[in-house]
């Protein structure tokens, strides 16, 4: 009703519709599915019946900032996560509709325990080092209190002890390597931790590289492996080997001796020149002087454990190497062999520790004094002789066997084709035909003379062409190989 000046009261005929919310209920159930885990972890915040018409948001209590988007109430448990929190937080719920807005009874306390930095810098003092040395894996800014072990990066087996960080750069010792490995840091702290992102690699040269020469004196060493060999039938093993070490200490800054050794078992020692409880098999050794970074002088060996039911000596000798430039193979002759006169042998040839080529030798072929090995690339080779001599030993299982190196090379004139200008047919047996080197099969050869009468001709040429009747001169020769043509002159010199 509406009422003024002269005018008559007049009812207003607009209608205004006032809507009240209903009340957001605040004592609803808030649980978390953890409420302790590491820092940049997360979880779920569950609200159980969250009412329809009712959003929710997760809040840091401390500062009201929010940690979530704003969820629908379903009239069920509503699940919220967290995101990523670093420190320890109280989070609470914010519940609102149309009208009305405010946090939820429960506040919940999530407990952030600290994490390793896992981005932490990772090196290595020496990137290469030489066979049988160690070096360290550093850890730049390692944080104080947490706990760093060296792994195998291939499967995480551990190195070493951990090593608990300072603040500063930590060193963790990889030990004596012999091949090259990759390795990562595993951090740890309290209840968190983790892998350092940054892996690194170490390069072990081989034993014999030219830049692990050794120094000092190291070259007058001399290293005699002892052995004792293991009873035989025995419960456990017994073997032995003591290094007599001429001079015991070299004329070097010595720190220490430490001697390694890879068989049926490995092991490292530190100046103790014996080792005990050895199973019978085939080892190497390394023994190096200094400390471990930097040894002064390497050496590196073989040795055997054999069983207390000695076999018959088995050995052989390199007698030579050659490479064949037209077949593209090479061959090692074997000879000298010897070893049990009732059973074959076995050789293995190894190509950078990978068997490249094995077979037997009978007795019969090793009586003939030579046994060739050949269809071999160049390379240097480690040959392997063993016998199986259980038929002839008392010993069940008794292996003798011996070791050789092999180098095949390509000859001091290579494997290009070689055409000499001069020849001596004089019949003293050297240099009395025109002999071209690498030559291969169904090569042409047309030798004229300087007024281009022809005085050779060969469709097949066998390096047998020995002047004839040819004078004393220089001929001129067209020589066609694999559809190359190659010309040039020849002298004939009988010097007679």
């Amino acid at each position: 009703m509406a009422t003024g000046g002269v005018c008559p009261a007049v009812e207003l005929t607009t209608t205004v519709t006032v809507n009240v919310a209903g009340a957001v209920t605040l004592t609803l159930a808030v649980t978390a599915d953890q409420t302790v885990f590491c820092a940049g972890g997360g979880t779920n915040i569950n609200i159980a019946n969250s009412e329809v018409g009712v959003d929710y948001q997760l809040l840091n209590n401390a500062d009201d900032s929010p940690l979530s988007t704003v969820f629908a109430g379903t009239g069920a448990t509503l699940i919220i996560p967290t995101g990523t929190l670093t420190t320890t937080t109280d989070v609470a719920v914010l519940a609102s509709n149309v009208s009305c807005a405010a946090k939820l009874n429960t506040i919940t306390t999530l407990t952030v325990n600290p994490s390793p930095d896992l981005s932490l810098a990772v090196s290595t003092l020496s990137p290469t080092i030489c066979f049988g040395a160690s070096t360290a894996i550093q850890v730049a800014n390692a944080e104080v209190g947490v706990s760093y072990q060296l792994r195998n990066n291939i499967d995480n087996s551990t190195i070493g002890a951990a090593v608990v960080g300072a603040g500063s750069t930590l060193s963790l010792p990889t030990g004596g390597l012999t091949t090259s490995t990759t390795f990562n840091v595993f951090a740890s702290l309290g209840s968190c931790s983790g892998q350092l992102v940054s892996v690194v690699s170490v390069t072990v040269l081989p034993s014999g590289d030219p830049l692990c020469a050794p120094v000092n004196n190291c070259a007058t060493v001399v290293i005699t492996p002892v052995e004792t060999p293991a009873t035989c039938g025995a419960l456990l093993p017994d073997g032995k080997v003591f290094f007599d070490i001429n001079p015991v200490e070299p004329v070097v800054n010595i720190i220490g001796v430490r001697i390694d050794i890879n068989g049926p078992i490995a092991r490292t020692q530190l100046n103790n020149p014996e080792f005990v409880d050895l199973p019978v098999g085939n080892y190497t050794f390394t023994i190096a002087y200094g400390d471990d970074t930097t040894p002064a002088c390497i050496k590196t060996g073989f040795f055997d454990i054999l069983p207390s039911g000695t076999p018959d000596p088995v050995d052989f000798a390199i007698a030579t190497t050659a490479y064949n430039c037209i077949e593209t193979d090479g061959s090692i002759n074997l000879t000298g062999i010897i070893g049990s006169a009732n059973t074959d042998f076995t050789y293995t040839v190894l190509l950078n520790g990978d068997d490249v080529q094995t077979g037997t030798i009978t007795t019969d072929q090793a009586a003939s004094g030579l046994f060739v090995i050949s269809g071999l690339p160049l390379g240097t080779y480690r040959v392997q002789l063993t016998q199986n001599q259980t038929a002839v030993n008392t010993c069940v299982g008794v292996i003798a066997s011996a070791f050789r190196e092999a180098i095949i090379s390509e000859p001091a004139f290579g494997c290009g084709l070689y055409v000499p200008n001069i020849f001596t047919p004089n019949g003293d047996g050297s240099n009395d035909s025109f002999e071209i080197r690498n030559l291969p099969a169904n090569a042409k050869l047309v030798v004229t003379n300087r007024w281009g009468k022809q005085v050779f001709s060969s469709n097949n040429y066998q390096n047998d062409w020995n002047g004839n009747d040819a004078i004393d001169g220089v001929y001129f020769y067209q020589l066609q190989v694999d559809g190359e043509k190659y010309t040039g002159w020849v002298e004939i010199m009988r010097g007679n």
